[in-house]
This record gives structure tokens, C-alpha cells and sequence, in this order.
């Protein structure tokens, strides 16, 4: 158990060198901004700046790639929330909801919101796999549930249109 801990605590040491924390911002932001041209995703964006990490030392590559990953997930709602775009399916509903924080003025608020979020979305992603989500919303960490009416609205608005019905006339002539 000793030397388990002693490993991960010298694993966060190095994660957290100065080095490999000014590649983690450089990988960051070089996937911010690929993330912001639709239709380009993450596994684009690595795969365009992996030559990139072609000749560092392995540690940082690996860091560098993780926050290129992350930098791509963020620079996606960018273009969702301010000009109702979204590049990827993740961001279609960022898009209904941010953008339209964004015309009632509001689109720092929503970039704020889609970061934090984005920042727990894969202990959200699972959990809701596991339980199957019928609402669209989200659980606080007291238990709370907060949903999101409009999405779910729209939501339950395109079930709606996408049924068929069909009726027939006949004419005598």
C-alpha cells in the first residue's frame, strides 16, 4: 500500500512539472481552437497535432495530447453557443440552450456553464448510461435534480412532429 502511494504521489509530481504544465496550456488552447471549426472533434484535432508531440519526451506528449483532447471538447461549444453551429453531436444541445443564453445576452454565462461542465462531463456521461436518462437535466451533488425545460420541450416538440399519421379521403365521383 506504501508503495502504491508513494508512486501515484510521484506520478502527480511529474504531471505537475512546470514543463509539462506549459505543454498542458499550449495543448489546451492549440484544441480550443481547432475544436472551434465545425466538424472537426477531437480525434481530428489529435490526429492533425499529433506530429506535434512527434520528438518531446514521452510524458509530455502524453499531456500535451490529453489537454489537446479536452482544449477540443470546450472549443466545440464555443461555436454552439455564439453562432448556434455546432461541429459535433455533444454540442446540440449546448447549441438550443446556449445560444439562446447568448441573444438574451447572456453567452459568458454559457461558456461558463458548458467549461464547468465539461469539466465532470465524463463521471455525468456514465452515470447516465447507467441509469437511463428520461429528462434532459442534470443531478447536484446534494441528490437535487435541476432540469433544463427548453431542451426538454424541444425534445418532446420533435417527438411529436416526427410521428406520422395518415388519413385518407375518398372522393365519390
Amino acid at each position: 500500500m506504501s508503495e502504491n502511494l508513494s508512486l501515484l504521489l510521484s506520478g502527480f509530481g511529474n504531471a505537475l512539472r512546470l514543463e509539462n504544465l506549459v505543454f498542458a496550456f499550449a495543448g489546451c488552447f492549440l484544441g480550443t481552437l481547432v475544436g472551434m471549426l465545425p466538424g472537426l472533434g477531437p480525434s481530428a484535432a489529435i490526429a492533425i497535432l499529433l506530429p506535434i508531440t512527434a520528438a518531446m519526451d514521452p510524458t509530455a506528449a502524453i499531456v500535451m495530447l490529453a489537454a489537446i483532447y479536452y482544449g477540443c471538447q470546450y472549443g466545440d461549444t464555443i461555436t454552439a453557443v455564439l453562432f448556434n453551429t455546432p461541429g459535433t453531436g455533444g454540442a446540440a444541445m449546448t447549441a438550443v440552450e446556449g445560444h439562446m443564453m447568448a441573444k438574451q445576452g447572456r453567452a459568458g454565462t454559457a461558456l461558463a456553464i458548458a467549461a464547468i461542465a465539461s469539466f465532470a462531463a465524463c463521471a455525468g456521461r456514465q452515470r447516465a448510461v447507467r441509469k437511463g436518462v428520461s429528462r434532459i437535466g442534470a443531478t447536484t451533488s446534494g441528490g437535487r435534480r435541476v432540469h433544463f425545460p427548453t431542451a426538454t420541450r424541444r425534445l418532446r416538440g420533435c417527438a411529436r412532429s416526427n410521428t406520422t399519421t395518415t388519413t385518407t379521403t375518398t372522393t365519390t365521383p
